[in-house]
Parts: structure tokens; C-alpha cells; sequence
């Protein structure tokens, strides 16, 4: 059954750019300008409250994901009396956008202080499952019930005619039949390298909440993890940070508001190693000691501090702190301090301990080139800089030249491209979205070819797999059709008579492995991040606190 929206396309692209610009090590690949507007909270009479934290809603939140080839953002669309759920896909090889306007619409409050405004914790989520092709959205909540969306399997990567909202399920508070979710708050969502998708959420307030994983698999949602507990606990606490996936491992970051603290907002880097999905095993601090789950209160969250960087006298840092673990394990963090600027600590590879490294701009990713990245808007312009890892070194690799004021964008960085959705900076409750691709010249992935989930490329057509030491699986095809050899010792010729069938008759094939019965230790999946050019209020990466 096919649903038609619109008779045209909700999204339109005009290309901007048609000569490909270089500064140093990065090329400005694409820039179209989307002929949307997303929702900002902003009403012309300035004497009616438009917003509580801040007027930001979109794009912010865990709002972005790329996978096969394929390019998907959620938002709330511009216009205090409109305010209406988007998913957009884009095809990143046909440059062909398909857009799905959802009923639902953005909050605002109904009465009090902020009566008719808006509120910037109800950011839109999504993520895309690879193992069954569904797509899911969280959206519209700040200490809410659930409210969340599922595609049916197999239309993330469908053909546009099918990418309809009839192939949607209707507003649901629950993920798992009869276990409905209250008190949703700060959804966030990383995939891994096995195709899982790992969603945390708080339940309860911002000095006493709970942290919960679910894990969606081959079997759909699994039931919820408390895996950091405040509630309850002595002393009460609760983790203002994230989880975020870089080479093949799950880390949680984060600072914490305690109960009872005369400092009023967040202290602290707090840093685990948690595996592959974060609830199959014992978290791992910085020394290599072992905790079990969950972890309880500030006694036991004490054991996983790295550093404290506030100064004395200092009331906490209002946001969350960003980091990352680099290519060869180098682990950096950022956080604004309000009258220090940003502060960056780094353990380098290998190391048990962190010290601060001095100022920085914020860090927001790790690439394959050995390189920390920076991605922020600096005077309403994109700026990417980036430092070797371990390190503070920082340089500029590009700087938006063009006429465009940006306020707010989001990104992912996937195979060594960088891709933005941005906003405007305008005074208007109607902000113009901007599509950018940057390119990292420094860094070299294998073909654009996309394996089965928790597969990396190994080689072309005809060339030869070697394998050493390990097991490993190996896939041969492309385009969702494989042959499969498993537990292999011995080097792999990537053709037919290897694997006794030919899975994709008349195209280029590929093969990728992974290690038997672990998970693959390659390059990120993808890392998202939500940027503000300014009142970074409680955002980490990809998040909005």
C-alpha cells in the first residue's frame, strides 16, 4: 500500500556549490540548500515566553544516522503553529531526498510560566536497524511517557515509493507489548558493530536519576538494564553524559550532579570501558578494574573518575562533557567551564591517568587517519579542526566560506566524509536547513561498498583475504546478497569458486570479515553530534541535556 503525501517531494535540493573548493586537508563536496525550514521557539511579539532553556529544537538530539549508503535525519518542522515529526532519507548516491510529515507535533506548554512556548529537551531521536531494515523515533519527551515510532522491517532501505508514513506504526508508549515506559527522558541511541542498536534513557530527576539500556537485536527489544542507579542510593546521584561507540567498543562519559552538593551543576569526567553493547558485561575503568552492574551511587561511580576540572569556588559546568577514544585508544575530554572557557584533559594511548592538556576547542570525533576532530560553529561559520590524538596540537583544516549564517547544525562522520545538516541563524520561527558533505582528504577506507552488519571491507573482486592468528567470517556479495565462509584459518580467494555460489549475478562483489563469535574491532559505525553556535545549555555530542 502507498501513502502520497505530497505530489512533490518535501524536500528539494538546489545545488549551491559546483566546483569542489579545497582548504588543506578537507574538500567541501557538497552544499545544496534544502528548501526546508525546521522549527525554532521564537514568537515576534518578544513579550510572549517562546521557550524554557533554550529557543534551539531543531535540528538538535540524537537526530541523525548513516548506514548503506543511505542518509537519515528526523526534525520538527518550522512554524510555532506547525511544529510537525519529519524523517527525511537521503539516498547519498543518487543525491534523492524522499520526506514522511508524521501527525505528531512538538509540545509546548499549556500553562504556567511558559505557557504557549516551547521546551529544548523534547528533541527528536532516531536510528536505523540493519539486521531487519526498521527505522525508530523517539521524539517529544523530557520526564515523559514514551512516545516512539517503528517502520515495518525491511522499509529503511525501500524503495521511496514505499518510505511512506502508511509504513509507519501509530504513537506508542511502549517497546515491548504491555511494558509501557514513564519518566523518558534523554533518549540516545549508538549501533554497533553487530548491528545492535543500544538505546539509554533517564527515569527520574536531574540529581537522582537512573540510567537504562535496551538492546534491539534479531529478536526485536530486549527488556531494560539498569546499568548506573542514583535513585535511592547514598549518596544520590545522577550521570550527566552519554554512551557513545567508537572502534568496536561501547564507552560512557560523563560529569554528575549530586544531591545535596553546594555546587549546583555538573563536576567531574567520569569514564568506563562497557564492552560491546553495555549490558553483556562488567564495566572496565581507565586502571583495567572490573565493576559490576549496576553501578550504585557516587560511592561506586567515584571508582570510574578521571579528572575534576572545575576550579575552586567554581558552580559546575552546565552541560555535559564531550569525548572520545581515538583509533589507538586515546581517550579526550571537553567541557565548557563558565569564566575558564573550554578545558580538554587527555589520556594518551595506553595510559592509566589523565591530565589537562589546556584549552581547546571541543572535541566531537575520532577518524581513521589517528586524528581527533573538532566540528563547531565559531561566528555563525562551520570550523573543522583537528589535533593527532594524545595530544593538543590543534589545526584548522577548514572554515565555512560562504555567505551563509549558521546557528545550529548536526552531523555524522562515516568512511572518511562528514555529513551536516544546518540551520540558519535568523530571528524567525522558520529556520532554512543546509546539506553539506565535508571530505577528509587525510583519510583512506576501502570502497563504498556496505557488508552485512558487523563486517568490514576486505577486499575486492578476485583479490585475495588474508587471514592470520584469528578465525575470521567471511561475506562475498553486495547490495544485501552473500555467501558466507565461517571460521576461516587460512587466506580466502574473494570469488564463485570460493564460495561455491555467485550471490549477485553481473555486479562488482566484495568481501568483508569479521572475527569469529566477537565483535569486529574496525571503524566506527557512525558518530553523531549536535553543534550550537551558542547557549550550549546541557548538550553533549549528539545529545541535547
Amino acid at each position: 500500500m502507498r501513502l502520497t503525501l505530497k505530489k512533490k517531494p518535501l524536500f528539494t535540493c538546489a545545488l549551491s556549490l559546483l566546483a569542489v573548493l579545497v582548504f588543506g586537508q578537507v574538500e567541501l563536496e557538497r552544499h545544496d540548500d534544502l528548501n526546508q525550514e525546521a522549527l525554532r521557539f521564537w514568537y515576534s511579539n518578544s513579550s510572549k515566553p517562546s521557550h524554557k532553556f533554550n529557543r534551539n529544537i531543531s535540528p538538535t538530539g540524537d537526530c541523525m544516522q548513516y548506514v548503506n549508503g543511505y542518509l537519515y535525519f528526523t526534525w520538527y518542522k518550522g512554524g510555532m503553529t506547525t511544529r510537525n515529526l519529519m524523517l527525511s532519507r537521503l539516498n547519498t548516491e543518487t543525491n534523492s531526498w524522499v520526506t514522511i510529515e508524521f501527525p505528531d507535533k512538538n509540545s509546548l506548554y499549556t500553562s504556567g510560566e511558559y505557557q504557549g512556548g516551547g521546551n529544548s529537551h523534547r528533541t527528536t531521536n532516531l536510528a536505523v536497524s540493519a539486521l531487519d531494515g526498521t527505522v525508530h523515533l523517539l521524539y517529544d519527551m523530557h520526564a515523559d511517557d514514551l512516545k516512539y515510532r517503528v517502520s515495518n522491517k525491511n522499509i529503511a532501505f525501500a524503495p521511496d515509493s514505499e518510505f511512506t508514513l502508511a509504513n509507519f506504526s501509530g504513537k506508542q508508549n511502549y517497546f515491548r507489548p504491555g511494558e509501557p515506559i514513564s519518566g523518558f527522558t534523554y533518549p540516545s541511541i549508538q549501533v554497533n558493530n553487530e548491528g545492535e542498536l543500544i538505546l539509554e534513557y533517564r527515569q527520574g530527576t536531574s540529581r537522582q536519576g537512573d540510567k537504562y539500556l535496551i538492546i534491539y537485536g534479531q529478536n526485536g527489544w530486549s527488556n531494560r538494564n539498569l546499568v548506573m542507579q542514583g535513585n535511592n542510593e547514598n549518596p544520590e546521584y545522577n550521570q550527566y553524559g552519554g554512551f557513545a561507540y567508537f572502534f568496536g567498543k561501547l564507552y560512557m562519559g560523563s560529569s554528575v550532579r549530586i544531591k545535596g552538593s553546594p555546587i549546583e551543576f555538573n563536576q567531574g569526567f567520569y569514564f568506563a570501558d562497557a564492552g560491546k553493547n553495555g549490558v553483556d558485561q562488567n564495566w572496565i575503568d581507565i586502571k583495567g578494574g572490573s565493576h559490576g552492574l549496576p553501578i550504585k551511587g557516587m560511592n561506586q561511580m567515584t571508582q570510574l573518575k578521571l579528572a575534576e576540572p572545575l576550579p575552586n569556588g567554581s558552580n559546575g559546568m552546565t552541560s555535559a562533557p564531550r569525548f572520545v577514544v581515538s583509533k589507538n585508544g586515546a581517550v579526550h575530554f571537553t567541557n565548557r567551564i563558565p569564566g575558564e572557557g573550554t578545558v580538554h584533559y587527555i589520556a594518551k594511548p595506553g595510559s592509566t591517568t589523565m591530565e589537562k592538556a589546556g584549552s581547546s576547542p571541543n572535541v566531537g570525533f575520532p577518524a581513521d587517519d589517528g586524528r581527533v576532530y573538532s566540528i563547531e560553529i565559531v561566528n555563525n561559520k562551520i570550523r573543522l579542526q583537528s589535533t593527532k590524538e594524545g595530544e593538543n596540537n590543534w589545526r584548522t583544516d577548514f572554515n565555512w566560506s560562504g555567505s551563509e549564517q549558521f546557528g545550529l547544525m548536526s552531523y555524522e562522520y562515516r568512511d572518511g566524509k562528514i555529513y551536516i545538516i544546518a540551520s540558519e541563524n535568523k530571528e524567525s520561527d522558520k529556520l532554512p536547513l543546509h546539506y553539506i558533505v565535508l571530505k577528509l582528504n587525510d583519510v583512506v577506507v576501502g570502497p563504498n561498498a556496505i557488508g552485512p552488519a558487523g563486517y568490514t571491507f576486505a577486499a575486492n573482486e578476485s583479490e585475495t583475504v588474508e587471514i592470520s592468528d584469528i578465525p575470521y567470517d567471511v561475506a562475498y556479495g553486495q547490495d544485501g546478497q552473500y555467501e558466507y565462509l565461517l571460521e576461516q584459518t587460512q587466506d580466502v580467494t574473494c570469488d564463485n569458486n570460493a564460495f561455491g555460489n555467485d550471490p549477485a549475478s553481473g555486479v562488482q562483489k566484495y568481501c568483508f570479515i569479521r572475527e569469529s563469535k566477537a565483535p569486529y574491532s574496525g571503524a566506527p559505525t557512525s558518530i553523531p553530534g549536535t553543534i550550537e553556535a551558542e547557549n550550549y545549555d546541557h548538550g553533549g555530542a549528539g545529545r541535547s541535556y
